[in-house]
């Protein structure tokens, strides 16, 4: 189960500012009123990728501007495919053989 957008994002941008959840509010600007740089923004859409299970259009987080605006993209995520499950198997007959030959 996925944390709503909003929830996720402030939860976020909180943590790293150190700040409660309470005191981030959706018109703040990610740089003016909360002083996130570019490198700042990259750890929170990587941080955003991981629990969305996405990937992040990092090109985007230039016209990104606000709280808002970072929930909105938030939201747009379409989370990735989930892996074949067959494949890890395959991945642990392999090694079991490996295994057996190193004797």
């Amino acid at each position: 189960m996925h944390v709503p957008f909003e929830k996720l994002v402030k939860t976020l941008i909180a943590h790293h500012l150190g700040w409660r959840l309470d005191q981030v509010e959706l018109a703040q600007s990610l740089r003016r009123d909360l002083g996130f740089d570019n490198l700042s923004l990259v750890g929170i859409a990587l941080e955003v990728e991981e629990q969305r299970g996405a990937d992040f259009p990092f090109e985007r987080l230039e016209h990104t501007d606000t709280v808002a605006d970072l929930v909105q993209l938030t939201s747009s995520l379409v989370p990735r495919a989930p892996k074949s499950p067959g494949r890890p198997r395959v991945l642990r007959r392999q090694l079991g053989t490996l295994r057996r030959l190193s004797y």
